[in-house]
C-alpha cells in the first residue's frame, strides 16, 4: 500500500517540487478496515526569530552543492537530509519539524528517494492526507487530537477513561509520538508502526491512529485499572503496545472492530 500510494502521489505532485524555487507565490468512521501542551518528543523546535532551526540551510539545499554533505554521512542519511530540506523549501509555512524524520526515514526503507519525497509531500499536503497540520506552528491540530481522543475512549471504555482522568493521565502524555511519528519514535513496536502506516496510506487520514490508540488502551484496561499511581499508569501505557501478542489478530479484530466518530476538523479538507 505504501508503494501504491507513492505511485499515486507521483502522479499528483509536480516533479519541480524539489527544484528549490523560493518565490513569493508560495466525519464518521464506518469502514471497520482498517487542552495541554506537548509532553515530549522534541517536535517543533523553533529558533528565536520564530523559524525552524532545521530550515536554516535553505540556501545550501536549493544550491544542491554536494560539497556541503557531511563527511562520513551514510547514503541513507544523505537522502533523508535532502528530502527534508526540499520539503522545507516546498512548504514555507510548515518548513521542518523534528518528528518528520521518523516518517520520511521509514518511507526511504521501501521507496527510492524521489518516490519517498513525492509520497511524503502528498501525505502532508492539503490535497492529500492533510498531515501538514500536525506539524504547523502552535500544533493546533494536535491539541484537537488530544481533545477528541478523550470522548472516544469514554465511549469505548467509560471505566478506563474515568480512571485515567481521575489520576491526571492526559492523552498528551502518551499519544503524541503515535500521531506525530506514527509510533516510529519507538513508542510503538516497529512492525506495528509499519502496519499503521499501511492503514494510513489506505485510508488517507488519521482515523487508523485513533483506532490503534483506543485498541491498545482497551486491550490492556485490566492492567491499567489495577494501578492507582500516575507514574505507574504512564509506564504501563507506554509498555502496552509492546505487550500485544498476535499483531495480525490485533489489527484484524481489536482495531478493525472499532467504530469511531471523529470531528470533521480532523479529517482531510
Amino acid at each position: 500500500l505504501v508503494g501504491a500510494a507513492a505511485l499515486g502521489a507521483c502522479e499528483r505532485i509536480s516533479e519541480s517540487s524539489c527544484a528549490g524555487d523560493e518565490d513569493d507565490g508560495g466525519g464518521n468512521d464506518d469502514s471497520g478496515c482498517d487542552s495541554a501542551r506537548i509532553a515530549g518528543g522534541g517536535c517543533g523546535v523553533r529558533s528565536k526569530d520564530g523559524r525552524n532551526e532545521g530550515a536554516a540551510a535553505h540556501a545550501v539545499a536549493s544550491a544542491g552543492d554536494d560539497a556541503t554533505e557531511i563527511v562520513g554521512e551514510s547514503t541513507g542519511m544523505g537522502m533523508l537530509r535532502r528530502i527534508l530540506r526540499c520539503y522545507a523549501l516546498h512548504d514555507a509555512e510548515v518548513e521542518y519539524c523534528q518528528a518528520m524524520n521518523f516518517v520520511c526515514g521509514a518511507l526511504l526503507m521501501y521507496l527510492r528517494e524521489e518516490e519517498a519525497f513525492h509520497l511524503f509531500t502528498y501525505m502532508l499536503s492539503d490535497d492529500g492526507f492533510g498531515f501538514r497540520r500536525l506539524y504547523m506552528r502552535g500544533m493546533a491540530f494536535l491539541l484537537d487530537v488530544y481533545d477528541a481522543i478523550g470522548p472516544m475512549l469514554l465511549k469505548a471504555s467509560p471505566k478506563l477513561a474515568k480512571h485515567l482522568d481521575n489520576h491526571g493521565v492526559h492523552p498528551s502524555l502518551y499519544v503524541t509520538g503515535w500521531f506525530l511519528c506514527f509510533g516510529l519514535d519507538d513508542s510503538l513496536p516497529f512492525p506495528m508502526a509499519l502496519k499503521l502506516i499501511d492503514l494510513i496510506c489506505f485510508e488517507r487520514n488519521v482515523l487508523p491512529i485513533f483506532r490503534v490508540a483506543i485498541a491498545i488502551l482497551v486491550q490492556h484496561q485490566s492492567a491499567l485499572l489495577a494501578l492507582h499511581d500516575t507514574s505507574n499508569l504512564m509506564q504501563e501505557i507506554k509498555a502496552s503496545p509492546f505487550a500485544v501478542g498476535d499483531l495480525s489478530a490485533f489489527f484484524l479484530h481489536d482495531v478493525a472492530a472499532l467504530r469511531l466518530r471523529v470531528p470533521p476538523n480532523l479529517l482531510p479538507r
